[in-house]
Parts: structure tokens; C-alpha cells; sequence
């Protein structure tokens, strides 16, 4: 994350690896001052942030916010905490968190299984996160849960359901403008400033560019339809995690 430092999310706690040896903390004794019951031991999201602070997930539904030492280091961070505090939020596990910025807006989303919120960024966010009534929030229904999202350059929401559908919600909306049908359960959701959405899926690469689906499969390609992982990198090359293997699609050209 740019410290020297590996950091994972995982469910016996926060671990971090500094290229020779792993270290892992728990709330219930590295994060003993977390209070409002969130001891749990399991994280299951983690973000870096703009300021170089942590932020992190668990299964609890609590937030964790690691912050550097006084000498802008993590050997010894500080962490500041969140807990559920209301029935919105009660023992729902947080499954992602997702930084963006769009005509001049710096947005921060807090996915649930079946709500994501959305946060200004600003230097308060954190105490803006532990404020409810500050937050747009998008709610599903209870059958669905959540797999993904990303924001495009004109701030329109992509979220990813586990119906096998892409859910377009425009700036401040409540409800979807738009509702792509994908060929499979979406993985995961990135946006390419070139101006594409790609959908990693159980069936193949999606990339959505001006309302026009194009699927990538092994028909055409791809190793394996299974695509698990998904980043766009700063040169435009999309990188998919299939299993046991790492594929490349460079100006449509699978590599």
C-alpha cells in the first residue's frame, strides 16, 4: 500500500506482511481500544485512503480507521472505530469499500449485503461516517446481495447484485436508471477512464461502453470463462485472475 507493508484482510484478523516475516493483529488485543462490541476477530474489506490512513471491514459490521505513528509510519498506527450504533447497521457485515472521484467529487462507498452508503470525502469523513443521517443510501432486497460497484467520469453508480445484473443508478438517485442483463453473477466492477465498464463474471469479461456489451470467453480467447479478479491498469491493460492462471486483454487482444 506504498508503507513497506503488505496488508490483508483476513478472518482472523489483520495481517501484515513486511517481505520476510507476517504479523497479525486482532481487535481483542492489538485493537483493545475499540470498544462498542467489536471484538470480532474477522475483516473482511480493507481500503487505503487519499491521507494514507487504513480503513477496514469486519464481519461485525464495525469500521476500523488505522492512522500512521507521529513519525508518518505504520510500526506503531492508531485506530480509530465505528460500531453498528443503530438497527441500519446492526451485525451487517461490511463486504467492500470503494474511493471515487467525479466531476470534482471525492466519494467514499461502504457496501452491506443489501445496501451500499455513500459518503462525501472530505477531512471529517470519519466522523461523517459515524454520523447515519449524513448518508445517501441505496437499499436491495433482502434475496439479493451485493458482489461490486464502481462510478463512471459523469457519477453514475454500477452495482453489481448477485442476479446476474448490472444496476445503474445516476448522481443522488434512489433507484436504477438502467438495468444490464450479464451472462453471469458479477465478480467484480472496474471502470476504465478510457471510458469502459468491465464485469468480471462466471462466464466470461464484460466491457459496457456507451449502453453496447462485449463478452470475452474462451470462444474468443480467454483461458477460462471463470474470471475471479480485475484490474485496469494505467497503460488501458485489463488484468483478469482466472484460476491458477493471469490473463491480459491489451486493445482487445487477449495475452
Amino acid at each position: 500500500m506504498g508503507d513497506g507493508y503488505l496488508w490483508l484482510a483476513a478472518s482472523q484478523g489483520l495481517v501484515r506482511f513486511d517481505g520476510a516475516k507476517a504479523k497479525v493483529f486482532r481487535p481483542g488485543d492489538a485493537f483493545r481500544n475499540d470498544g462498542g462490541g467489536c471484538a470480532s476477530n474477522g475483516f473482511t474489506a480493507i481500503q487505503r485512503a487519499s491521507n494514507g490512513s487504513i480503513w477496514l471491514g469486519s464481519n461485525s459490521g464495525c469500521i476500523f480507521n488505522l492512522r500512521p505513528d507521529r513519525f508518518g509510519t505504520f510500526a506503531n498506527f492508531r485506530v480509530n472505530v465505528i460500531a453498528p450504533g443503530n438497527p441500519d447497521r446492526e451485525a451487517r457485515p461490511i463486504q467492500l469499500f470503494h474511493s471515487t472521484q467525479a466531476k470534482g467529487e471525492k466519494a467514499f462507498y461502504i457496501g452491506r449485503r443489501n445496501s451500499v452508503e455513500k459518503f462525501t470525502q472530505s477531512e471529517s469523513l470519519f466522523d461523517r461516517l459515524a454520523a447515519p443521517e449524513q448518508q445517501q443510501m441505496l437499499r436491495f432486497p433482502k434475496s439479493l446481495a451485493l458482489q461490486s460497484l464502481a462510478q463512471d467520469a459523469a457519477g453514475r453508480t454500477f452495482v453489481a447484485l448477485n442476479d446476474s445484473k448490472l444496476h445503474v443508478f445516476d448522481p443522488g438517485a434512489t433507484e436504477p436508471s438502467q438495468i444490464y442483463a450479464l451472462p453471469s453473477t458479477a465478480r467484480r466492477v472496474v471502470y476504465d477512464p478510457a471510458g469502459s465498464m468491465w464485469i468480471a463474471t462466471a462466464n466470461g469479461l464484460v466491457r459496457l461502453r456507451d449502453g453496447k456489451q462485449e463478452v470475452w470467453t474462451t470462444r474468443n480467447g480467454l483461458p477460462q470463462n471463470d474470471v475471479y479478479g480485475l484490474s485496469v491498469d494505467t497503460r488501458g491493460c485489463v488484468w483478469m485472475g482466472v484460476r491458477q492462471a493471469l490473463a491480459r486483454l491489451r486493445g482487445g487482444t487477449k495475452q
